[in-house]
């Protein structure tokens, strides 16, 4: 029987490196900018899994994915927060009008406690933004859901990025 707990060891871990995505919504209907990322609660090794190429073990990275909307456009009565269910019957409309503000989705970093320290990265990219018709926000602005994935890599540290406390 596999034991998930044995397999993997927590890991503390600090922000190295930290940006949002941003992407410009232009639709003639949703107009704003969308800001977007994954950000790590809990970093875990994958105890005996590493690379075949190096000694760089594996991580899993458990996060939430943090998403912020700046109306552009014209703001609308706000609508109560409908339930999961009532949502998932929802009218809703892709919005495929966006385009990232970077030249590319930047990737984040954290150090992670060892000897020597492991440098985590992740790079969020979004892969879907709906936006539910006939609902907005408190604020009377769109409501949007946004689908993404995102990729985990590490590397070794300097030894300057040691002091984790």
């Amino acid at each position: 029987m596999h034991h998930p707990q044995k397999d993997t060891i927590d890991r503390m871990f600090r922000v190295k490196k930290f940006q949002y995505n941003t992407y410009a919504v232009q639709h003639p209907d949703v107009t704003g900018t969308l800001r977007l990322a994954n950000i790590p609660s809990n970093i875990v090794e994958r105890a005996g899994a590493g690379s075949q190429d190096h000694d760089t073990p594996e991580y899993g990275v458990a996060g939430q994915v943090i998403m912020g909307f700046s109306n552009k456009g014209e703001k609308k009565k706000s609508t109560p927060t409908p339930a999961p269910a009532e949502l998932r019957g929802a009218r809703k409309k892709d919005l495929t009008q966006y385009v990232l503000d970077n030249p590319v989705e930047p990737w984040n970093e954290y150090v992670v406690e060892g000897d020597p320290p492991v440098v985590v990265g992740t790079r969020t990219i979004l892969a879907k933004l709906e936006w539910y018709v006939d609902h907005t926000n408190e604020l009377g602005d769109p409501l949007l859901w946004a689908s993404q994935n995102t990729t985990v890599r590490a590397s070794r540290s300097d030894a300057a990025d040691a002091g984790l406390t």
